[in-house]
């Protein structure tokens, strides 16, 4: 994804740094984003196109601030204001953020420590910004719009196991009365990339909040535990960790963990159905990256018979 318009001008203008030096940071998938260096200073500056993405880093912008500001203790990459007070600014089609650096490496999988850290650091997270009850009708519609395409005929019958298995995923969740579970603003998107280790202040963070919105918050722990290993496995020390913060009793996150675990695989199924079908390889090295994660959806979805 390209942005028209150059990135050091916008900072000069809206943010008034004056000759920031720039460089593009890899990765994202629906967004353009910089790190940027002046006078000393260090800051991530991250544009999305308009639209419902821009609604969504909006939103989760003001989650990250809210948790930065609750006394926490993480940090989340929370917004700078610019000069005239906004905290996001138009330009070119895309809504701009300056936003707070994160330091920090990405969790170590093999580490229990690395773990650990994350887990604790996600239940902070969901503490600090507290709880929402929901009605059985506002649930399901939650839940539906965590489903990237999820209406789109040509992407349901890209393959021909994704109908299917978007059926039994649906089935279980109305099996499991998502409304019942614990409710609030959720990261949407914890995979273990965006959480930071700063091995030196003895600190984690958590970044990229594009993605967030109201949701249970099992979901995110399923999001951490799906690219980390099985919760009775591998993820475990990062479930324990989580459970210890208090965010989620044991007996929920045993009840909903698993079911969870499958939609979060239909939300990659489709996200990555449909940019398949679009050609969409942007934070690819490879287009073949978008055939290995639908394969690794259904690897976990699909089920004989």
């Amino acid at each position: 994804m390209s942005f028209p318009v150059p990135v050091q001008d916008l900072l000069e203008c809206h943010w008034r740094l004056r000759d920031p030096q720039v460089v593009p940071l890899r990765g994202g998938m629906n967004s353009v984003a910089w790190e940027v260096r002046c006078g000393g200073g260090h800051w991530a500056v991250k544009a999305v196109p308009d639209g419902a993405e821009a609604e969504r880093f909006r939103r989760g912008l003001r989650f990250a601030l809210d948790v930065e500001e609750s006394g926490a203790a993480v940090a989340c990459g929370a917004p700078v204001a610019a000069a005239d007070g906004r905290r996001v600014v138009s330009a070119a089609g895309h809504e701009v953020a300056l936003l707070r650096w994160v330091p920090g490496r990405e969790p170590d999988h093999r580490s229990d420590a690395d773990l650990k850290a994350a887990g604790a650091t996600l239940g902070r997270v969901h503490r600090a910004l507290g709880t929402e009850a929901v009605t059985p009708r506002q649930a399901r519609l939650h839940l539906l719009g965590l489903l990237p395409a999820g209406a789109d005929p040509a992407v349901l019958g890209l393959r021909p196991w994704i109908r299917p298995a978007l059926r039994r995923v649906a089935d279980d969740l109305e099996a499991m009365r998502a409304e019942t579970l614990t409710w609030g603003p959720v990261h949407v998107d914890p995979a273990p990339e965006h959480f930071r280790l700063d091995d030196a202040a003895g600190a984690c963070g958590l970044l990229d909040w594009g993605s967030a919105d109201l949701g249970p918050r099992v979901f995110d722990l399923a999001t951490v535990v799906m690219d980390v290993g099985a919760p009775q496995g591998e993820a475990a020390p990062l479930v324990d960790a989580y459970l210890a913060e208090g965010a989620l009793s044991r007996a929920e996150a045993e009840r909903a963990l698993e079911v969870f675990l499958d939609f979060r695989y239909a939300v990659n199924m489709l996200y990555f159905a449909d940019r398949i079908l679009r050609g969409d390889a942007t934070g690819l090295d490879d287009p073949a990256g978008n055939e290995e994660r639908l394969e690794f959806a259904r690897r976990r979805l699909q089920r004989p018979g």
